[in-house]
């Protein structure tokens, strides 16, 4: 039997015998209920491995209060202080959440025996972000759908960063987040790179929703349409996602020159010049 083994039975003896003498000295009154006492501050027990601290712990944790290592998660986040000044299940909740996620091998460990940690996480994410590229799509925010009678100036392509970041902020700071140098640098990233987190949300929220979310792909297509980029250029950069294929920027071209919008490809270009500054 090994000595981690020897301590726990060893334990366990003691406090089978602490519990009968109790029980034996009871009144009616204590046996009822239990009443929770001031105690006096425990001596450190000093001498003991890793292992057995662990040990002692899950042996007190269940034969003291009959918890299991979930219960005791349970209740740590969830059960309210009565005491005033006690820490709160908040702030329990995010030490918690300290001692996992910011201990590397600990969450590889976790990790290791189920992927539960890892999956819970990212779920909830791409929920999130889901529902802010659903969010960057409506009309005022200038990702939606493309429309060949609307007026151009109101996009006010230059503001569009900010309304996507308010849009989408917690895909935008992942995507600051991603983009940060590996070196310290004094450039602000969400401005430095603004319009190629503009292009990659609208990349994203193509994608997801091909149909409903077309218009910076469409007036991107038919300003390089109108410079002269071949059919080949064109569909190699709908292919990546940056602009709208080939056949669908040629029949908007006709569509705005039937209803006198032919000007619109030039003013798309200013508006792009605009946007870089």
């Amino acid at each position: 039997m090994s000595e981690s083994e020897n301590l726990t039975s060893t334990l366990g003896r003691r406090a089978r015998r602490s519990s009968a003498l109790h029980r034996a000295n009871a009144t009616p009154s204590t046996k009822s209920r239990c009443v929770v006492e001031p105690q006096e501050p425990a001596q450190y027990i000093g001498g003991l491995s890793a292992r057995e601290r662990v040990d002692m712990v899950l042996h007190e944790l269940f034969e003291k209060h009959r918890w299991s290592i979930k219960d005791f998660v349970y209740y740590l986040v969830t059960a309210e202080p009565t005491k005033k000044y006690a820490m709160t299940c908040s702030a329990r909740a995010k030490a918690l959440s300290n001692a996992i996620y910011q201990q590397e091998e600990v969450v590889e460990r976790l990790a290791s025996a189920s992927e539960d940690i890892r999956t819970v996480g990212n779920t909830g994410l791409t929920t999130r972000i889901r529902a802010e590229l659903h969010a960057v799509g409506k009309p005022e925010v200038g990702l939606g759908e493309f429309n060949p009678e609307a007026n151009i100036d109101t996009l006010d392509i230059p503001a569009m960063a900010k309304r996507v970041q308010k849009a989408a902020p917690e895909l935008w700071e992942l995507l600051v987040g991603l983009m940060e140098q590996q070196r310290a640098s004094r450039r602000d990233t969400s401005t430095e790179y603004h319009g190629s987190m503009v292009m990659i949300c609208s990349i994203l929220a193509q994608a997801r929703a091909p149909r409903k979310c077309n218009n910076f792909p469409m007036l991107l297509g038919l300003h390089l349409h109108s410079m002269g980029l071949k059919r080949r250029s064109l569909s190699v950069l709908a292919g990546l996602g940056v602009t709208s294929s080939y056949r669908a920027i040629n029949s908007k071209h006709g569509e705005l020159a039937e209803i006198g919008k032919v000007s619109s490809p030039t003013r798309i270009h200013s508006l792009l010049l605009e946007a870089r500054h």
